[in-house]
């Protein structure tokens, strides 16, 4: 059995028996996936079962965020996207495998704020911090 802890008094002085400094830095959190964020309007009032995709597809269209690895909002995924149909025309047949259950084509989706989008709301937060709540925007629905 573990002995117990001793007993300490207050003022009483301990030896240092080991001192490290260890250097980590806080990181932001992960943007929310698409899924996360429909679970979130829906939760908060934001939309109906039917209005919520074009909700999100019309703040990717006025890109206040984009969905990397999606075609229609990320170039580089059009071009790749592209790419692939001309080599299945051509007849070249492509060994990438994905994982299937995690999305389109096996990738998680992650609906990313862009600077125009975080400038939008740092603008309605310098108006009225509510402006950007979700009470709110539920109200306006």
């Amino acid at each position: 059995a573990t002995p117990p802890p001793p007993v300490l008094h207050e003022g009483q002085a301990l030896p240092v028996t080991h001192c490290s400094l260890d250097r980590f830095q806080t990181e932001p959190p992960q943007p929310l996936t698409e899924s996360e964020l429909i679970t979130l309007m829906d939760r908060n009032g934001i939309g109906t079962d039917a209005s919520i995709p074009t909700h999100i597809q019309n703040v990717c269209d006025r890109k206040y965020v984009t969905i990397p690895g999606d075609p229609k909002f990320d170039p580089e995924a059009a071009r790749e996207l592209r790419r692939k149909f001309a080599k299945k025309r051509a007849g070249v047949v492509d060994e990438e495998t994905t994982t299937k259950g995690a999305g389109e084509g096996g990738r998680v989706r992650r609906v990313v704020p862009t600077p125009l989008g975080i400038s939008l709301i740092h603008g309605m937060q310098s108006i009225d911090d509510s402006l950007v709540m979700p009470e709110v925007r539920a109200e306006i629905e």
